[in-house]
């Protein structure tokens, strides 16, 4: 693995469960359905390789986070995940954690930034002040 993919990899390992936590929080889904939607909605930053998903799903419903039931659909056997409780509270924290992670991270980076680069300006502020929003909460 080249020195790029790595960094690609490892910055986006670690929000795999909350985008998943995510998802489910809007509706039912199963397992091939929750990685689509991660591709789709995330503009292929998030591209899972087939049955990836599988170990985080197993990892949050044995932390339960998440549960899950099987159902025909379309005459084959599907496995579809829930959000419990507790994955919601997991969540809601999860994501005040994030943007105050990138809040942070952002005021380190933006130094780098020069004035004439307006819309990372506008989109750090702009991720500032939602930081602030939910950490207040």
């Amino acid at each position: 693995m080249d020195l790029y993919n790595s960094i690609k990899e490892n910055s986006r390992a670690g929000f795999i469960e909350v985008l998943i936590l995510e998802l489910l929080s809007e509706r039912t889904m199963y397992g091939y359905e929750i990685g689509q939607e991660l591709s789709d909605r995330s503009k292929g930053v998030f591209i899972q390789k087939e049955g990836a998903l599988y170990g985080p799903l197993y990892r949050m419903e044995a932390r339960e986070l998440i549960c899950s039931f099987k159902q025909v659909d379309n005459d084959k056997y599907k496995k579809f995940y829930n959000i419990t409780d507790k994955g919601r509270e997991y969540l809601a924290f999860a994501k005040k954690e994030i943007f105050v992670v990138y809040d942070s991270v952002l005021s380190i980076l933006k130094k780098g930034i020069t004035d004439n680069d307006e819309a990372t300006q506008e989109t750090s502020q702009s991720l500032h002040e939602e930081t602030e929003q939910l950490t207040e909460n």
